[in-house]
């Protein structure tokens, strides 16, 4: 029997299985919603449940920047939980 993978989301620290977490990654500096469906990004990425609660908390605790291990500026919430609610509709069949 296969397990399913799991992942920590960078907001409340919550182990969860990965299809329950959004994927993020570093693109020049922003943070881009990594899709399976598209070739895999090099890199780091950072998991993230889709509720403006982690959002909140990866932005003030600095998890964003420990799961990248770099420095991320220019972090907006709203902007944050609005592309990922946005990715999210457009991809629901």
């Amino acid at each position: 029997m296969a397990t399913l993978p799991l992942r920590t989301c960078v907001g409340c620290r919550a182990i969860a299985p990965a299809a329950e977490l959004v994927r993020l990654v570093l693109l020049d500096g922003r943070l881009a919603r990594w899709s399976p469906k598209s070739v895999r990004p090099t890199g780091r990425g950072a998991s993230i449940h889709g509720r403006i609660d982690c959002v909140r908390r990866a932005v003030h605790a600095g998890g964003f920047a420990r799961a990248f291990r770099t420095r991320v500026e220019h972090l907006d919430p709203g902007e944050i939980l609005q592309m990922l609610t946005a990715v999210t509709v457009r991809e629901t069949p």
